[in-house]
């Protein structure tokens, strides 16, 4: 983005939300899932229009209001992240709240371009969580005031369909040689195959990463259904014994620090899709309408990409976040649109 440079942002409030009533005090476990996930915050943003009093627009005071009564419910997100006595992560029900800042960008919502995720998107979007004393917070809110630059769920097939295109051309792009094995790393939703199921409510990591394994010479001159049937076969394997028998080894190995990175690594060959298709993001109403648009404000690694739904259209249409190599990026481009072509 070429203004990145020449923005500025103004914190004007920095404050701690509280529940709003009392609530339970006590230190919530951690599961293996949990701690296996990465262990930072989801940067994600949210941008409206104004509709209605221009005055009332995204109150702040109706803001901290309905965040105190929703941590009520949510009241482990009021806590913090803390070690018990052996030194294992736990959240502290402590109710010390959620953070909640108000600021002002000096610039334009043009300025911002197509908002691919950045790190000088996230810094002037997102709250910072560099400080010490922030980093063991659970949830953090940023109101943003930018100048005015201007006055339904998916079938599953879409995502495979779109992450096997993906997955095919990341390889093209690459210039990967057929012998060499290639994965697909992809989610699956633990909620449906535990027995017993978790609670209403649960507000653990219930996901395991999966990955769909190919030579690269089938991936990409077999028929595109192969790859899909590989994703399909990959996730019906999730089942209650799998679930179980992954938090087991997590457990074992949990002393382990340099074999857990190493199991997270995403390697060259290896790409990695994660579908935000069905979610319900997208219809976060605070009180003054919809977004039109949200997305992530960084990525995590290379070779990692996010489908989300396209703003706007009912059509279903798919809108594709990705974080690839700099100098593979132009051929990917020019290879993910050419055998879109040949695919439809």
């Amino acid at each position: 983005m070429a203004e990145e440079k020449n923005k500025v942002v103004e914190i004007i409030e920095t404050c701690m939300v509280v529940p709003d009533k009392e609530t339970p005090k006590h230190r919530l476990w951690l599961s293996n899932l949990d701690l296996f996930n990465h262990k930072d915050h989801a940067p994600t943003f949210y941008l409206y229009k104004p509709n209605g009093n221009p005055n009332d627009f995204f109150s702040v005071e109706t803001l901290k209001k309905a965040l105190g009564k929703a941590l009520v419910t949510f009241y482990p997100l009021a806590g913090r992240l803390s070690l018990d006595e052996d030194g294992r992560l736990e959240v502290d029900c402590n109710a010390e709240g959620a953070l909640f800042s108000v600021a002002s960008a000096h610039c334009t919502v043009e300025g911002f371009g197509d908002f691919r995720p950045s790190p000088a998107v996230r810094q002037l979007l997102v709250p910072s969580v560099t400080e010490a004393e922030r980093s063991s917070i659970l949830m953090l809110f940023q109101l943003n005031t930018l100048k005015h630059g201007f006055n339904g769920e998916r079938d599953l097939s879409t995502f495979k369909a779109v992450a096997v295109h993906l997955w095919r051309t990341a390889c093209k792009a690459r210039g990967l040689a057929d012998e060499q094995d290639t994965r697909l790393f992809v989610i699956a939703d633990a909620r449906a195959w535990l027995q017993p199921p978790l609670p209403a409510g649960y507000l653990g990591n219930a996901v395991v990463r999966v990955s769909a394994n190919l030579q690269v010479g089938e991936l990409v001159s077999k028929p595109f259904e192969l790859g899909v049937a590989k994703i399909e076969e990959t996730t019906n394997m999730v089942d209650d014994e799998y679930l179980r028998s992954f938090v087991d080894l997590l457990e074992k190995v949990k002393c382990d620090k340099k074999l857990l990175m190493d199991s997270r690594g995403i390697k060259r060959t290896d790409f990695y899709v994660v579908s935000w298709l069905t979610l319900p993001i997208y219809e976060a109403d605070f009180g003054w309408g919809k977004p039109w648009f949200m997305g992530r404000a960084s990525m995590r690694c290379i070779g990692h990409a996010y489908l989300k739904r396209t703003p706007g259209d009912s059509s279903g249409g798919v809108t594709v976040t990705l974080a690839f190599e700099t100098g593979n990026m132009p051929r990917f481009k020019e290879i993910f649109y050419s055998d879109l072509d040949s695919h439809v």
